[in-house]
């Protein structure tokens, strides 16, 4: 993945749902000026973003064994544009998973405020080679490990 469009994990229950954090940035390489308006996130990225997120959720899900791609948008409702400065949260919420796809529900909010929602199909891709872990798979583990360790450390805090 050459770019990761999520700053850290904020909430994680395996199997159900997650939710992530993204600070939109002015000096980010995919920052869209339209029209001379304020700059924003294009919406293809945003789909990315839902994508990536769903992806965490679909990694932890299958025990680190499969990771997944972007097969269709189901549907996709933008409410409001994303601007430079904002800081967003991301919801994923796994609503179907089998051995080659799953569904997921996405939203995307801003100071509590829906902006963008919608349903995403991702194909899954086995990360597994002759039943042991491949190279990929440990990669993968490292960038998942990485973006929930904060909410990893929080959580042993609050037990």
């Amino acid at each position: 993945m050459r770019y990761c469009f999520i700053d850290r994990v904020v909430k994680l229950e395996k199997k159900k749902f997650i939710v992530a954090k993204k600070s939109v940035a002015f000096t980010e390489d995919f920052v869209f000026r339209a029209f001379d308006s304020y700059p924003m996130m294009p919406n293809s990225v945003i789909i990315e973003t839902l994508a990536q997120v769903g992806s965490l959720l679909i990694f932890e899900a299958t025990d680190y064994s499969s990771n997944a791609f972007l097969m269709m948008v189901q549907k996709a409702e933008f409410k409001k544009p994303i601007y430079v400065g904002e800081e967003v949260f991301i919801k994923a919420r796994l609503t179907s998973l089998d051995s080659v796809s799953a569904r997921i529900e996405g939203r995307i909010l801003v100071q509590k405020e829906e902006r963008v929602a919608g349903f995403l199909i991702l194909g899954l891709r086995s990360l597994l080679q002759n039943n042991e872990r491949s190279d990929e798979q440990k990669k993968f583990k490292d960038w998942f490990d990485f973006l929930t360790f904060t909410h990893k450390l929080l959580s042993s805090i609050e037990d």
